[in-house]
Protein backbone atom coordinates (compact mmCIF):
# COMPACT_ATOMS: atom_id res chain seq x y z
CA UNK A 1 0.00 0.00 0.00
CA UNK A 2 1.51 3.65 -1.11
CA UNK A 3 2.59 5.74 1.60
CA UNK A 4 -0.12 8.50 2.72
CA UNK A 5 1.90 11.28 4.04
CA UNK A 6 -1.08 13.20 4.56
CA UNK A 7 -1.97 11.07 7.54
CA UNK A 8 1.90 11.63 8.93
CA UNK A 9 1.11 15.34 9.02
CA UNK A 10 -1.90 15.43 10.22
CA UNK A 11 -1.22 13.38 13.54
CA UNK A 12 1.78 16.64 13.70
CA UNK A 13 -0.60 19.04 13.25
CA UNK A 14 -2.97 17.51 15.90
CA UNK A 15 0.10 17.45 18.48
CA UNK A 16 1.74 21.50 17.57
CA UNK A 17 1.33 23.05 20.60
CA UNK A 18 -0.83 19.93 22.31
CA UNK A 19 -0.08 16.88 24.39
CA UNK A 20 -2.76 14.22 23.27
CA UNK A 21 -3.18 10.55 23.81
CA UNK A 22 -3.55 7.95 20.90
CA UNK A 23 -7.22 8.27 21.06
CA UNK A 24 -7.77 11.42 21.00
CA UNK A 25 -5.77 12.10 17.86
CA UNK A 26 -7.12 9.37 15.60
CA UNK A 27 -10.96 10.21 16.75
CA UNK A 28 -11.30 14.25 17.09
CA UNK A 29 -8.38 14.87 14.55
CA UNK A 30 -6.84 12.36 12.18
CA UNK A 31 -10.00 10.09 11.74
CA UNK A 32 -12.13 13.16 11.13
CA UNK A 33 -9.50 14.62 8.20
CA UNK A 34 -9.45 11.24 6.39
CA UNK A 35 -13.52 10.37 6.17
CA UNK A 36 -13.71 14.43 4.94
CA UNK A 37 -11.38 13.31 1.93
CA UNK A 38 -12.28 9.45 2.00
CA UNK A 39 -16.36 9.11 2.71
CA UNK A 40 -15.05 6.16 5.14
CA UNK A 41 -13.12 5.77 8.76
CA UNK A 42 -9.02 5.21 8.55
CA UNK A 43 -7.70 1.97 9.21
CA UNK A 44 -6.59 2.30 13.50
CA UNK A 45 -3.33 -0.58 12.02
CA UNK A 46 -2.64 1.96 9.11
CA UNK A 47 -3.01 5.52 11.98
CA UNK A 48 -1.02 2.87 14.44
CA UNK A 49 1.83 2.68 11.45
CA UNK A 50 2.07 6.16 11.04
CA UNK A 51 2.15 7.07 14.67
CA UNK A 52 5.26 4.45 14.89
CA UNK A 53 7.10 5.90 12.03
CA UNK A 54 6.77 9.56 13.49
CA UNK A 55 8.03 7.66 17.21
CA UNK A 56 10.60 5.54 15.80
CA UNK A 57 12.09 9.04 13.69
CA UNK A 58 11.94 11.22 16.43
CA UNK A 59 9.27 13.58 15.17
CA UNK A 60 6.94 12.49 18.03
CA UNK A 61 7.44 11.42 22.05
CA UNK A 62 5.68 10.05 24.55
CA UNK A 63 5.57 10.01 28.31
CA UNK A 64 5.64 6.14 28.70
CA UNK A 65 6.20 6.06 32.07
CA UNK A 66 5.39 1.95 32.03
CA UNK A 67 3.54 2.48 35.25
CA UNK A 68 -0.12 0.54 35.35
CA UNK A 69 -3.25 3.76 35.14
CA UNK A 70 -0.77 6.37 33.75
CA UNK A 71 -2.30 8.20 30.43
CA UNK A 72 0.32 8.03 27.84
CA UNK A 73 0.46 11.16 26.23
CA UNK A 74 1.94 12.14 22.82
CA UNK A 75 3.44 15.62 21.93
CA UNK A 76 6.41 16.73 19.20
CA UNK A 77 9.94 16.98 19.80
CA UNK A 78 10.89 20.22 20.03
CA UNK A 79 12.75 20.04 17.09
CA UNK A 80 10.35 18.71 14.83
CA UNK A 81 8.04 21.53 16.43
CA UNK A 82 10.71 23.94 14.99
CA UNK A 83 11.03 22.48 11.86
CA UNK A 84 6.83 22.45 11.37
CA UNK A 85 6.96 25.86 12.25
CA UNK A 86 9.21 26.78 9.73
CA UNK A 87 8.08 24.24 6.74
CA UNK A 88 11.29 22.46 7.05
CA UNK A 89 10.11 19.06 7.78
CA UNK A 90 10.33 17.11 5.08
CA UNK A 91 8.76 13.53 5.57
CA UNK A 92 9.07 11.96 2.46
CA UNK A 93 13.11 12.30 2.75
CA UNK A 94 12.73 10.90 6.38
CA UNK A 95 10.82 7.77 4.75
CA UNK A 96 13.24 7.52 2.12
CA UNK A 97 15.85 6.99 5.33
CA UNK A 98 17.95 10.47 3.72
CA UNK A 99 17.15 11.99 7.10
CA UNK A 100 17.00 9.19 8.90
CA UNK A 101 20.48 8.08 8.46
CA UNK A 102 21.84 11.25 8.66
CA UNK A 103 20.28 12.57 12.20
CA UNK A 104 20.63 8.56 13.43
CA UNK A 105 23.27 9.67 16.17
CA UNK A 106 23.83 13.62 16.55
CA UNK A 107 27.27 13.21 17.90
CA UNK A 108 29.36 10.23 17.00
CA UNK A 109 31.19 9.12 20.21
CA UNK A 110 35.20 7.83 18.82
CA UNK A 111 37.12 6.23 21.08
CA UNK A 112 39.16 9.78 20.67
CA UNK A 113 36.19 11.70 22.19
CA UNK A 114 36.00 8.57 24.41
CA UNK A 115 39.09 9.61 25.80
CA UNK A 116 38.87 13.38 26.13
CA UNK A 117 35.64 13.11 27.92
CA UNK A 118 37.47 10.32 30.99
CA UNK A 119 40.80 12.84 30.96
CA UNK A 120 37.63 16.16 31.87
CA UNK A 121 35.96 14.03 34.30
CA UNK A 122 39.74 13.07 35.92
CA UNK A 123 41.11 16.59 35.78
CA UNK A 124 38.10 18.72 35.85
CA UNK A 125 35.37 17.06 38.58
CA UNK A 126 37.89 14.89 40.74
CA UNK A 127 40.82 17.17 41.36
CA UNK A 128 39.94 16.59 45.36
CA UNK A 129 38.80 13.80 47.10
CA UNK A 130 37.62 12.89 50.76
CA UNK A 131 38.60 10.19 53.26
CA UNK A 132 37.02 9.09 56.55
CA UNK A 133 38.44 7.72 59.53
CA UNK A 134 37.39 5.32 62.72
CA UNK A 135 40.40 6.23 64.68
CA UNK A 136 43.73 7.94 64.81
CA UNK A 137 45.89 5.23 63.80
CA UNK A 138 44.27 5.28 60.23
CA UNK A 139 44.39 8.43 59.69
CA UNK A 140 48.17 8.91 60.84
CA UNK A 141 48.77 5.40 58.27
CA UNK A 142 46.89 7.46 55.64
CA UNK A 143 48.72 10.66 55.98
CA UNK A 144 51.84 9.18 56.32
CA UNK A 145 53.23 9.40 52.89
CA UNK A 146 52.27 12.94 52.40
CA UNK A 147 54.46 14.31 55.03
CA UNK A 148 51.62 16.57 56.27
CA UNK A 149 53.32 19.08 58.67
CA UNK A 150 50.67 20.79 61.20
CA UNK A 151 49.91 24.32 60.58
CA UNK A 152 47.29 25.29 63.23
CA UNK A 153 44.00 23.79 64.67
CA UNK A 154 40.83 25.37 65.82
CA UNK A 155 38.00 23.57 67.28
CA UNK A 156 34.27 24.56 67.24
CA UNK A 157 31.12 23.26 68.82
CA UNK A 158 28.43 22.01 65.97
CA UNK A 159 24.81 22.73 65.29
CA UNK A 160 23.26 19.52 65.62
CA UNK A 161 21.10 18.82 62.90
CA UNK A 162 17.67 18.99 64.78
CA UNK A 163 19.43 22.02 67.00
CA UNK A 164 19.00 24.02 63.62
CA UNK A 165 15.61 23.16 62.94
CA UNK A 166 14.93 24.29 66.91
CA UNK A 167 15.33 21.09 69.04
CA UNK A 168 17.64 20.26 70.70
CA UNK A 169 19.82 16.65 70.27
CA UNK A 170 19.41 15.42 73.83
CA UNK A 171 22.12 12.37 73.26
CA UNK A 172 25.08 14.32 72.09
CA UNK A 173 26.98 17.04 71.04
CA UNK A 174 29.35 17.45 68.47
CA UNK A 175 32.74 19.34 68.38
CA UNK A 176 34.73 19.89 65.21
CA UNK A 177 38.39 20.69 65.27
CA UNK A 178 39.49 21.73 62.08
CA UNK A 179 43.56 20.66 61.33
CA UNK A 180 45.29 22.50 58.72
CA UNK A 181 49.21 21.52 57.41
CA UNK A 182 51.45 23.30 55.55
CA UNK A 183 50.56 21.36 52.54
CA UNK A 184 47.68 23.21 52.01
CA UNK A 185 46.62 20.28 49.85
CA UNK A 186 45.16 18.51 53.09
CA UNK A 187 42.78 19.36 55.43
CA UNK A 188 41.65 16.92 58.53
CA UNK A 189 38.53 16.94 60.29
CA UNK A 190 38.50 15.82 63.87
CA UNK A 191 34.22 14.96 64.76
CA UNK A 192 34.09 14.81 68.50
CA UNK A 193 30.92 13.36 69.60
CA UNK A 194 29.88 13.34 73.28
CA UNK A 195 27.39 11.66 74.80
CA UNK A 196 25.46 13.62 76.93
CA UNK A 197 24.57 11.24 79.96
CA UNK A 198 27.52 8.98 80.35
CA UNK A 199 30.57 11.40 78.77
CA UNK A 200 31.25 8.71 75.80
CA UNK A 201 33.80 10.24 73.37
CA UNK A 202 33.62 9.12 69.87
CA UNK A 203 35.55 10.36 67.01
CA UNK A 204 35.21 10.36 62.96
CA UNK A 205 37.94 11.65 60.97
CA UNK A 206 37.49 13.30 57.69
CA UNK A 207 40.24 14.19 55.14
CA UNK A 208 40.46 16.15 52.45
CA UNK A 209 43.17 15.93 49.88
CA UNK A 210 44.01 17.70 46.50
CA UNK A 211 43.82 14.22 44.10
CA UNK A 212 41.97 11.19 43.59
CA UNK A 213 41.97 7.56 43.46
CA UNK A 214 40.85 5.59 40.17
CA UNK A 215 38.33 4.49 42.24
CA UNK A 216 37.05 7.92 42.78
CA UNK A 217 36.44 8.80 39.14
CA UNK A 218 34.01 6.23 39.09
CA UNK A 219 32.23 6.35 42.40
CA UNK A 220 32.00 10.18 42.02
CA UNK A 221 30.22 10.25 38.58
CA UNK A 222 26.45 11.14 40.18
CA UNK A 223 25.28 14.52 38.52
CA UNK A 224 28.59 14.92 36.63
CA UNK A 225 28.49 15.46 32.79
CA UNK A 226 29.77 12.20 30.38
CA UNK A 227 27.47 9.75 33.11
CA UNK A 228 26.11 7.56 30.36
CA UNK A 229 29.68 6.43 29.22
CA UNK A 230 30.81 3.70 30.30
CA UNK A 231 34.67 3.36 31.13
CA UNK A 232 36.29 0.08 31.37
CA UNK A 233 39.20 -0.41 34.28
CA UNK A 234 41.66 -0.91 31.44
CA UNK A 235 40.98 2.39 29.95
CA UNK A 236 40.72 4.68 33.50
CA UNK A 237 44.52 3.03 34.10
CA UNK A 238 45.59 3.70 30.50
CA UNK A 239 44.48 7.77 31.26
CA UNK A 240 46.12 7.33 34.78
CA UNK A 241 49.30 6.62 33.08
CA UNK A 242 49.21 8.90 30.51
CA UNK A 243 48.31 11.59 33.24
CA UNK A 244 51.28 10.62 35.25
CA UNK A 245 54.10 10.22 32.24
CA UNK A 246 52.68 13.87 31.22
CA UNK A 247 53.69 15.42 34.58
CA UNK A 248 49.88 15.91 35.50
CA UNK A 249 49.43 14.00 38.67
CA UNK A 250 51.61 12.17 40.35
CA UNK A 251 50.88 8.90 42.83
CA UNK A 252 51.58 8.96 46.59
CA UNK A 253 51.33 5.00 47.76
CA UNK A 254 49.34 3.92 50.30
CA UNK A 255 49.33 1.21 52.67
CA UNK A 256 46.58 -0.28 51.47
CA UNK A 257 44.50 0.09 48.20
CA UNK A 258 45.10 2.46 45.15
CA UNK A 259 47.55 5.16 45.52
CA UNK A 260 46.18 8.76 45.82
CA UNK A 261 47.13 10.83 42.31
CA UNK A 262 47.66 14.47 43.10
CA UNK A 263 47.92 17.49 40.75
CA UNK A 264 51.51 18.06 40.25
CA UNK A 265 51.37 21.84 39.94
CA UNK A 266 49.20 24.13 42.61
CA UNK A 267 48.48 26.48 39.72
CA UNK A 268 47.32 23.61 37.60
CA UNK A 269 44.67 22.57 40.85
CA UNK A 270 43.57 26.72 41.04
CA UNK A 271 42.48 26.49 37.61
CA UNK A 272 40.89 23.42 37.29
CA UNK A 273 38.82 24.32 40.42
CA UNK A 274 37.78 27.44 38.59
CA UNK A 275 37.04 25.89 35.50
CA UNK A 276 34.72 23.59 37.12
CA UNK A 277 32.82 26.17 39.07
CA UNK A 278 32.81 28.12 35.85
CA UNK A 279 31.18 25.31 33.64
CA UNK A 280 28.92 24.44 36.63
CA UNK A 281 27.90 28.14 37.54
CA UNK A 282 27.61 29.41 34.42
CA UNK A 283 27.84 27.30 30.91
CA UNK A 284 24.61 25.23 31.92
CA UNK A 285 22.86 27.44 33.79
CA UNK A 286 22.65 30.05 30.63
CA UNK A 287 22.15 27.09 28.35
CA UNK A 288 19.43 26.42 29.98
CA UNK A 289 17.71 29.88 30.82
CA UNK A 290 18.34 30.50 26.73
CA UNK A 291 16.19 27.18 26.18
CA UNK A 292 13.32 27.74 28.74
CA UNK A 293 12.70 31.61 28.15
CA UNK A 294 14.28 31.96 24.58
CA UNK A 295 14.38 29.42 22.20
CA UNK A 296 14.88 25.36 21.59
CA UNK A 297 18.28 24.58 21.38
CA UNK A 298 20.48 25.29 18.02
CA UNK A 299 21.42 21.75 15.98
CA UNK A 300 25.09 23.17 17.49
CA UNK A 301 23.77 23.48 20.86
CA UNK A 302 21.72 20.44 20.73
CA UNK A 303 24.87 18.34 19.46
CA UNK A 304 26.64 19.44 22.30
CA UNK A 305 24.59 18.66 24.87
CA UNK A 306 24.31 15.37 23.41
CA UNK A 307 27.81 14.56 23.83
CA UNK A 308 28.30 15.78 27.56
CA UNK A 309 24.23 14.23 28.66
CA UNK A 310 24.22 11.49 26.89
CA UNK A 311 20.75 11.13 24.30
CA UNK A 312 18.11 10.31 26.52
CA UNK A 313 18.83 13.15 29.22
CA UNK A 314 19.60 15.38 26.54
CA UNK A 315 16.47 14.98 25.21
CA UNK A 316 14.53 14.77 28.58
CA UNK A 317 16.33 18.08 29.08
CA UNK A 318 15.05 19.97 25.65
CA UNK A 319 11.72 18.56 26.17
CA UNK A 320 11.62 20.01 29.90
CA UNK A 321 12.64 23.70 29.12
CA UNK A 322 10.51 23.41 25.66
CA UNK A 323 7.37 22.64 28.11
CA UNK A 324 8.65 25.05 30.43
CA UNK A 325 8.89 27.53 27.99
CA UNK A 326 5.13 26.88 26.67
CA UNK A 327 3.77 27.41 30.06
CA UNK A 328 5.27 30.65 30.38
CA UNK A 329 4.09 31.68 26.91
CA UNK A 330 0.47 30.22 27.71
CA UNK A 331 0.78 31.92 31.27
CA UNK A 332 1.14 35.43 29.26
CA UNK A 333 -1.58 34.80 26.63
CA UNK A 334 -3.78 34.43 29.92
CA UNK A 335 -2.63 37.53 31.52
CA UNK A 336 -3.71 38.99 27.83
CA UNK A 337 -6.97 37.24 28.10
CA UNK A 338 -6.35 35.60 24.96
CA UNK A 339 -5.45 38.97 22.74
CA UNK A 340 -2.97 37.78 20.50
CA UNK A 341 -1.24 41.27 19.90
CA UNK A 342 -1.19 42.15 23.68
CA UNK A 343 -0.06 38.79 24.32
CA UNK A 344 3.03 38.97 21.50
CA UNK A 345 3.71 42.47 22.93
CA UNK A 346 4.32 41.05 26.54
CA UNK A 347 6.08 38.09 25.10
CA UNK A 348 8.51 40.57 23.19
CA UNK A 349 9.02 42.33 26.44
CA UNK A 350 9.39 39.08 28.82
CA UNK A 351 12.34 38.16 26.05
CA UNK A 352 14.30 41.18 25.73
CA UNK A 353 14.27 41.37 29.63
CA UNK A 354 15.52 37.95 30.06
CA UNK A 355 18.09 38.25 26.78
CA UNK A 356 19.75 41.24 28.47
CA UNK A 357 19.82 39.11 31.53
CA UNK A 358 21.60 36.50 30.18
CA UNK A 359 23.48 38.32 27.86
CA UNK A 360 25.16 39.99 31.31
CA UNK A 361 25.53 36.91 32.37
CA UNK A 362 27.41 35.70 29.02
CA UNK A 363 30.03 38.74 29.44
CA UNK A 364 31.33 37.84 32.65
CA UNK A 365 31.89 34.37 31.80
CA UNK A 366 33.09 34.89 28.59
CA UNK A 367 35.30 37.50 30.50
CA UNK A 368 36.57 34.70 33.19
CA UNK A 369 37.22 32.21 30.93
CA UNK A 370 39.41 34.70 28.72
CA UNK A 371 41.29 35.97 32.12
CA UNK A 372 41.84 32.33 32.96
CA UNK A 373 43.12 31.35 29.25
CA UNK A 374 45.55 34.35 29.73
CA UNK A 375 46.74 33.70 33.49
CA UNK A 376 46.88 29.83 32.85
CA UNK A 377 48.38 30.65 29.48
CA UNK A 378 51.81 28.81 30.11
CA UNK A 379 50.12 25.85 32.17
CA UNK A 380 47.47 25.96 29.55
CA UNK A 381 50.36 25.24 26.56
CA UNK A 382 52.10 22.55 28.60
CA UNK A 383 49.54 20.17 29.28
CA UNK A 384 47.64 19.25 26.22
CA UNK A 385 45.42 16.99 27.99
CA UNK A 386 43.34 20.87 29.25
CA UNK A 387 42.87 21.89 25.70
CA UNK A 388 40.33 18.54 25.61
CA UNK A 389 38.67 20.49 28.47
CA UNK A 390 38.49 24.43 26.77
CA UNK A 391 37.55 22.13 23.20
CA UNK A 392 34.56 19.96 24.86
CA UNK A 393 33.36 21.96 28.08
CA UNK A 394 33.56 25.44 26.94
CA UNK A 395 32.61 25.07 22.95
CA UNK A 396 33.16 27.93 20.42
CA UNK A 397 29.64 28.91 20.24
CA UNK A 398 29.72 30.28 23.76
CA UNK A 399 31.58 33.11 22.61
CA UNK A 400 29.46 33.96 19.91
CA UNK A 401 25.82 33.80 21.25
CA UNK A 402 23.70 35.97 19.90
CA UNK A 403 20.01 36.07 21.30
CA UNK A 404 18.01 39.40 20.07
CA UNK A 405 17.80 37.60 17.03
CA UNK A 406 15.55 35.08 18.87
CA UNK A 407 12.96 38.43 19.43
CA UNK A 408 10.74 39.12 16.64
Amino acid sequence: MEWNYDISEWIIKALYNKRLGRNKIYNDHVNKRYKRVNSKNLSKDVFDRHLKFLLQNDIVGKNDAGQKGTIIEHFLIPEAARQYQAKTLDLRALKAGALKNKNKRLTEITPQIKFKALYILILMFNHSSSFEFQNKDELRSFLAPFHPKPLKASKARMADEHESEGEVNKERRHFRTIIEFQDKGVIVYDNEYVNRYHGGITNVYNCQIRGMTKESVIANRIDKPFQYLFFSSDQIEEAFVLLHKDNVLHPVPRTSGDPVYRIVDNDLYFLLYFLEDLFTEYVTPILRNIWKYIRNPTLEERKWLTLVEGEIRANRIIIDDDEHRREMENGIRRTAGWVETVANKLMQKKKIEKINEIESRVKSMQERLKNYRETYEFIINTHKSLQHIFEIMFPEFLRRLELHSSVG
